[in-house]
């Protein structure tokens, strides 16, 4: 048990510590909140042993013992009944504001490292490239609940210890002997503590695994149900997702009984110490009456703090190995970041007449022994319209990525050019990205008007007639038949609304940004071939007020690209 414990609590100093200065996993304000855990054990342990006094008190003011039979320090008050009880209420008042900021403390410690890991997995959201769903809804609620549970068995862990070795410390000033033979007692716990903590942790790490397994899962069954009821396998990823829930439940019970065990283990060895200390006391006569009463007091609440950091190194050994595999997450991240803060920052620069010239660029993304595209040199100039195409996994998504600095190139080099002059992509990004039209297959629609769905990422409010242009140009007229109009609500999703007319309402999102480059990706693969004309028509109109860069697998766009991109 010792050995756990000091295992786990050096394992949290160095965790906490490392990163301390700069960017650390536990914020400063945590780790404050865990120091008080410590001081507000030794506050703990200061009224128990005032409490010991007062009942020694007590005990004479009620004439049950002599002086001569208790074991008080000169600075104890000892005066009548009244002055003796007012001493123990205060005592108890005290003991229960002590009770109260343990669980205060705890709500403290908990809400800050809620905020702090969600608001550290929402910038991950925004600045990563590539996201895994299930894997953040892992994070985002189980594995942040574990981490939070570990965090505030940590917290009591440390109270505990503070209040078990002060106790300790006190019985043996009182009684060496006796605390001696005591302590020996309690040693009995430790062999089969030590294989009880292993069989929790091994179901913590089995509860890890299985509830990213059921996320991932669910997540991917919900995306694809269409499919799978298409082929006839529903019963066999809801028997996939079952066993997972088995296993899950499976760990849960296991880790219920050991733990269980632990709680209560302490507790039956604590009360055969008391009954063996009872004899040893009573057969050599080592304390007077009032003072062994005040020694089985502290004794009983040393016991207590053992039973309660048995409980808690029990939840922490279980809820440990979520919370180093969230920290494992933050570490990547963290790596990353810095890696991406250390990056020259783009330039504010007045760009018009957007293009690009790439030579030799290829890329392939980390761990990966392929490469996506390989020594790709092109130049898009200025007012063109640019088609890419090419078949699935051909790299059409990862030169777009690479056209607005999403992505950095392995090797070679991209410039951005504007009327006659040239920059290197990445101190021009900033500048591009705000100039920048963007449509995608997939539109983004949020819970609220269509006009301000229509006007997301503006900053500044259109006058009416340049929104209806927009809505005319990109062949979304349809919103003057609406109900309200432009005030007309949609849901997030935008129910009600066909995938051609939300695909519509993303180009008119992106020309009312009267942009100098206009991107689609897929932007034409939901409308029916008379709108994707009547929008090709505009784009062609476009041509030479603003650069046009679409990926696609239809021809139609073809008949108006200056020149076609066809990746292998």
């Amino acid at each position: 048990m010792t050995r756990g414990i000091i295992s786990i609590i050096w394992q949290s100093i160095f965790m906490f510590s490392s990163k301390f200065k700069n960017n650390n996993f536990i914020s400063r304000r945590v780790i404050l909140y865990l120091l008080l855990g410590i001081l507000l054990g030794f506050f703990a342990v200061l009224i128990e042993l005032t409490f010991s006094y007062a009942i020694q008190g007590f005990l004479k003011a009620i004439k049950l013992v002599t002086s001569s039979e208790i074991a008080l320090p000169e600075w104890f008050p000892t005066g009548n009944l009244e002055s003796t009880l007012a001493i123990l209420v205060l005592l108890a008042a005290l003991r229960a504001l002590s009770d109260w900021l343990k669980v205060y403390l705890k709500s403290l410690t908990s809400s800050e490292f809620f905020r702090n890991q969600r608001e550290r997995l929402t910038s991950w959201v925004f600045e990563s490239r590539a996201i895994n769903s299930g894997f953040f809804t892992t994070l985002f609620t189980e594995r942040i609940n574990a981490a939070n549970g570990a965090l505030k068995a940590l917290q009591s862990t440390l109270t505990q210890i503070t209040i078990f070795i002060s106790l300790l410390i006190a019985l043996v000033v009182i009684s060496p002997s006796t605390t001696l033979i005591g302590i020996s007692s309690l040693v009995i716990t430790l062999i089969p503590f030590k294989a009880l903590t292993r069989q929790v942790k091994q179901a913590g790490e089995g509860l890890k695994f299985e509830s990213r397994k059921i996320n991932e899962r669910m997540l991917s069954s919900i995306r694809n149900l269409l499919l799978i009821r298409i082929y006839g396998k529903e019963k066999e990823f809801e028997a996939q997702i079952n066993n997972f829930l088995s296993s899950y439940q499976n760990h849960t019970i296991r880790n219920a009984f050991y733990s269980g065990i632990i709680q209560v283990f302490p507790q039956f060895i604590g009360l055969t110490s008391i009954c063996i200390l009872a004899f040893w006391i009573d057969k050599n006569n080592l304390l007077p009456p009032g003072a062994l009463l005040a020694y089985f007091y502290l004794f009983i609440r040393m016991l207590s703090a053992a039973s309660q950091l048995a409980n808690q190194v029990s939840i922490l050994s279980f809820r440990w190995p979520q919370l180093l595999d969230l920290k494992q997450w933050w570490d990547d991240f963290s790596r990353i970041s810095k890696t991406d803060n250390n990056k020259a920052p783009s330039a504010d620069l007045d760009l018009k007449e957007l293009g690009w010239k790439l030579s030799n660029v290829s890329f392939k993304y980390p761990g990966s022994q392929l490469a996506n595209l390989k020594e790709l040199s092109l130049e898009i100039t200025p007012g063109s319209c640019c088609v890419i195409v090419g078949p699935s996994g051909s790299g059409k998504s990862t030169l777009l990525g690479l056209l607005i600095g999403d992505l950095s190139a392995t090797n070679g080099s991209i410039l951005v050019t504007s009327s006659d002059k040239t920059y290197p992509l990445s101190e021009a990004r900033k500048s591009l990205i705000s100039r920048i039209g963007y449509v995608s297959a997939e539109n983004f629609i949020f819970e609220g008007s269509i006009l301000e769905n229509i006007c997301f990422g503006l900053n500044k409010t259109p006058n009416e007639d340049d929104v209806w242009n927009s809505l005319r140009l990109s062949g979304a007229m349809f919103v003057k038949d609406m109900p309200m109009g432009l005030q007309h609500p949609l849901s997030e999703q935008g129910e009600g609304l066909s995938a051609g007319q939300k695909q519509r309402l993303g180009l008119a999102r992106a020309l009312l940004r009267d942009p100098e480059v206009l991107i689609l990706d897929e932007a034409t693969s939901n409308l029916d071939s008379a709108t994707e004309a009547q929008i090709i028509k505009t784009l062609n109109n476009l041509k030479g007020k603003m650069t046009i860069v679409s990926v696609t697998h239809r021809d139609q766009i073809l008949s108006i690209a200056d020149q076609v991109v066809k990746l292998a």
